[in-house]
């Protein structure tokens, strides 16, 4: 298979923001796939960091599907500069069926409000070892992760690390979105006049006024108010080892695809993991982990998680109203990193 064709299926995983922190090196016949620093972006995860972990995953999942299952690969959190590494042989893979190349090329994020009716039976995906998949379609325990998903998004609103790499992810104008990376403002479900406020908010001493006036609260409801409307909620749990998120990435790539194949939308929510992880990391401003701490549980109750389980991701998923904007990606030479042959 060429090698520029898979790196261009492969690397349509998702990432953070749609960060797409991978390079790739070619020796010979000989392609090795690590974390790299995802350029004009601050990268508040590192090479190690749960979110890099996920993306790994589920790029490691891609590059199975296509390949065939001809992926060898190394999980070393030891090593934290280097703690992955993926490694194939483009020569001995076959070109994937048009099916397979359709079902990776089709999914993608919907940030728009769903339908109500519930989808009824869906897809069926195997999770990988050492992860739950857990369905949640019923009002009460759907309204509990929304109120545990806005606890935490409101704390969100009130950092200034992640206020700044949301806003180095954005991309604002045609020339910035045609570089394939970050998100492109037009994914983003906004009210009439929403650009110009975000681009207003963008200076974190302006955040940070309106925050005392309560901006942050409204904020948080409004970036939670359709997981309360939504008809079905996908939780992926597991430990926080780094195996286990690698294979909660590989699952979240598994179930996204099928889910999209079925028609479903889905829309991924991550601020519950992010901020617990923080909360643990000791990385909150003061006054934030009560708040946090209190998202977890609501979360861990309606789940019904286990001792030393958290959630890794969780989806949103319903018949969209409206078609999304899909990200772009980067062309696939610029994931080749320097003196790569071919």
């Amino acid at each position: 298979m060429d090698t520029l064709e898979l790196l261009r299926l492969a690397t349509r995983a998702p990432s953070a923001d749609n960060s797409q922190p991978w390079a790739f090196t070619q020796h010979g016949n000989a392609l090795t796939c690590r974390y790299a620093h995802p350029g004009n972006f601050r990268d508040p995860f590192g090479a190690s960091g749960h979110a890099s972990l996920l993306a790994a995953g589920t790029l490691h999942e891609n590059l199975d599907l296509i390949t065939d299952g001809q992926v060898e690969s190394r999980l070393d959190s030891r090593h934290e500069d280097i703690p992955w590494q993926l490694n194939i042989r483009p020569a001995g893979v076959s070109i994937p069926s048009p099916e397979l190349c359709r079902k990776i090329e089709s999914r993608h994020t919907n940030r728009h409000p769903f339908d109500k009716r519930a989808p009824g039976q869906l897809p069926d995906c195997q999770a990988s070892p050492g992860v739950r998949i857990v369905t949640c379609t019923e009002s009460a325990r759907i309204h509990a992760l929304g109120d545990a998903l806005q606890l935490c998004s409101r704390a969100r609103f009130n950092q200034p690390e992640l206020h700044e790499w949301l806003f180095t992810s954005l991309r604002w104008n045609d020339e910035e979105i045609a570089a394939g990376d970050g998100l492109d403002i037009n994914t983003l479900h906004l009210p009439p006049g929403g650009q110009h406020f975000m681009r207003w908010i963008k200076p974190w001493h302006r955040m940070e006024m309106l925050n005392r006036l309560g901006i942050d609260r409204i904020m948080s409801i409004a970036d939670t108010v359709m997981v309360r409307q939504a008809p079905v909620v996908i939780a992926l749990c597991g430990s926080n080892e780094a195996q286990d998120i690698w294979n909660a990435g590989r699952t979240l790539q598994r179930l996204w695809l099928a889910l999209n194949d079925a028609g479903l939308a889905v829309h991924p929510y991550y601020a519950v993991t992010d901020l617990g992880n923080r909360r643990r990391a000791g990385r909150l401003l003061p006054g934030w982990e009560a708040s946090v701490l209190r998202g977890e549980e609501i979360c861990a109750e309606a789940l019904g998680l286990a001792q030393g389980e958290q959630v890794h991701m969780l989806l949103r998923a319903g018949f969209a109203r409206h078609a999304a904007v899909r990200a772009k990606r980067r062309p696939p030479q610029r994931f080749l990193s320097p003196g790569s042959g071919r």
